[in-house]
């Protein structure tokens, strides 16, 4: 009897690991809410992916060397910061807002996505725009992919807002919100699933961080429930070039409130100007 109960408990958590797999990846079109009011271009690129999803979005071109591009996070689109975009450029900077997943909503662990930033980032570098002059900026999730593109390379800057810094802890944290007990077991079948149905694997972004060696600036709610600060301050230590820019608030902290929003976009301006050009 114990034995039966045991595999209907072990049955129970990967048929709901599967659903929610299943429930990221499936994905659903999150319409734009606007347009630049400034001068843009509108591009396509395919991702580099396994799946070549189509990726959109705009490019805010500016006088200054460095280009910003913004990674948004899960089920979020090229409009989530377009404030922050549209200002960067009036203070002369180029400016990239896409839609990871082609605005889908079809999340991943970071993986794919990182196919989708690398995709935009190869159109940059066609227009002759080098790496060493790109400043990515990564919320939430986006953060985590900004973080595993800039290890592998020489890039101008790495901003993360809000960001993920732990994914297996995001893991536990869909469940958490699903209302759901033992969030750390479900997690664990969800990362199993994952791997067997799409071939993803946990990404480390603890072995990832060590091999970032760009300056990397930090805007970090004290109340993020989805990255606790004490994580973020851990990270700090281990990497003396790094800014920290704390605010009280949560993990919305930057999209939700107004002053802390215009503040955040300030503080990513002001460290940018901050940054050396260079030709390579």
């Amino acid at each position: 009897m114990k034995r039966i109960i045991l595999i209907g408990l072990l049955l129970i958590v990967l048929l709901v690991a599967t659903y929610t797999s299943y429930l990221s990846y499936v994905g659903k079109f999150k319409e734009l809410s606007g347009t630049p009011h400034n001068k843009y271009e509108q591009f396509s690129v395919t991702s580099l992916s396994r799946d070549q999803l189509v990726i959109n979005g705009w490019y805010l071109p500016g006088n200054q060397c460095q280009t910003l591009v913004i990674v948004a996070g899960w089920s979020e689109n090229r409009t989530i910061l377009l404030d922050w975009a549209e200002y960067w450029q009036e203070q002369g900077f180029s400016v990239v807002v896409y839609d990871p997943r082609g605005g889908t909503g079809k999340n991943t662990m970071a993986n794919r996505e990182q196919g989708d930033l690398q995709a935009v980032i190869a159109w940059l570098n066609q227009k002759k725009i080098p790496k060493s002059n790109i400043v990515l900026v990564g919320h939430s999730v986006g953060g985590a992919v900004a973080q595993a593109i800039a290890a592998d390379d020489n890039y101008g800057g790495l901003v993360l807002v809000s960001s993920v810094y732990d994914m297996n802890q995001t893991r536990k944290m869909i469940f958490v919100d699903r209302g759901l007990w033992f969030p750390g077991i479900f997690a664990f079948g969800n990362m199993i699933t994952d791997r067997v149905i799409y071939g993803f694997k946990t990404i480390s972004l603890t072995k990832i961080w060590r091999d970032i060696k760009t300056p990397v600036l930090i805007l970090h709610g004290t109340a993020d429930e989805k990255s606790p600060i004490a994580l973020v301050r851990e990270r700090i230590n281990s990497k003396p070039k790094t800014t920290l820019f704390e605010v009280d608030g949560n993990h919305r902290v930057f999209l939700d409130d107004g002053p802390q929003r215009q503040q955040g976009s300030a503080k990513i301006i002001t460290w940018t100007k901050q940054l050396t050009c260079r030709s390579n």
